[in-house]
């Protein structure tokens, strides 16, 4: 990837030879809010809390970064040499890519991108030299493209495949389990993962993630949980999930999921915010 810079620094040059005369950039007034917490013994003000907002959901974040592109595209529009640099960049992107296969049971799991697919797509094969089938292509999941197939693992037998939704470049993940057979993704989800792998039980029996107790609506959440989630053959059974770690006493940590896959056992380390160190269980 160091090549990249040397072959994009003549359009760079030449753009900042020629950017358009220096006019005053008339931007968007931006709305201040009255939210303000006690951090450490300090009233700490987030005036622009709100922008947190999901832009899809809420209308007042969408006018807002919809008034923002609007004075950014102008901007962009008038600098030379963009088509140039539009064509370079897709010409070195247009390129077939494979990520590297993962076998569980006779199944062989991988993604695939065409070159210029916003996301790549996972296909499975039955065994090394089976046809490809395609199980997840994330790019029918929205229109825009910005819904992606996060984490994802395969069963050791190589039946299911748990599989994460990550929806509009946020870090939050809905976790789903799909039966590899059929392609069909089973009735349930489990919401509210955030960085947190994912890991079957070496058995079967279960699969292991670490995710943030559901927010009461308008605030957020700062426990972590780790769960281990049991299932049926048919589908996840979300009545019978089992509580590994609880880090209730710990407020806001960054708690993740480093290795499970063992019939009954799981690793995880947690870190407190702001500190180097951390703890192993």
């Amino acid at each position: 990837m160091r090549l990249l810079p040397a072959l994009l620094l003549p359009f760079a040059a030449a753009s900042a030879l020629a950017q358009p005369a220096s006019t005053p950039i008339a931007y968007p007034e931006t709305a201040r809010g009255e939210v303000a917490e006690e951090q450490f013994g300090e009233r700490v003000a987030d005036p622009y809390r709100w922008l947190e907002n999901d832009v899809r959901q809420d209308p007042a974040v969408r006018a807002w970064v919809t008034a923002q592109n609007r004075v950014t595209e102008a901007f962009l529009a008038a600098l030379p040499g963009r088509d140039a640099i539009r064509a370079r960049m897709t010409e070195l992107y247009d390129y077939e890519r494979f990520s590297l296969p993962e076998k569980a049971g006779s199944r062989y799991f991988y993604t695939r991108n065409d070159g210029l697919q916003n996301q790549a797509v996972l296909y499975v094969r039955e065994g090394i030299d089976g046809a490809p089938r395609v199980l997840i292509d994330p790019n029918t999941w929205s229109q825009d493209g910005a819904t992606a197939l996060a984490e994802w693992d395969p069963s050791h037998d190589g039946s299911h495949l748990l599989y994460s939704v990550q929806d509009g470049g946020t870090d939050w993940r809905t976790v789903r389990v799909l039966d590899v057979a059929t392609g069909r993704p089973t009735s349930d989800e489990v919401r509210w993962v955030k960085f947190s792998n994912l890991d079957w039980a070496r058995d079967g029996s279960g699969f292991y993630y670490s995710r943030f107790a559901e927010p009461a609506t308008g605030t957020q959440t700062v426990r972590r949980l780790i769960v281990l989630m049991l299932f049926t053959a048919a589908a996840l059974d979300l009545t019978r999930c089992g509580l590994v770690l609880a880090t209730a006493q710990h407020p806001a940590p960054a708690a993740g999921l480093i290795a499970a896959g063992l019939a009954a056992a799981a690793v995880s380390t947690w870190t407190a915010r702001g500190c180097r160190g951390g703890r192993c269980w």
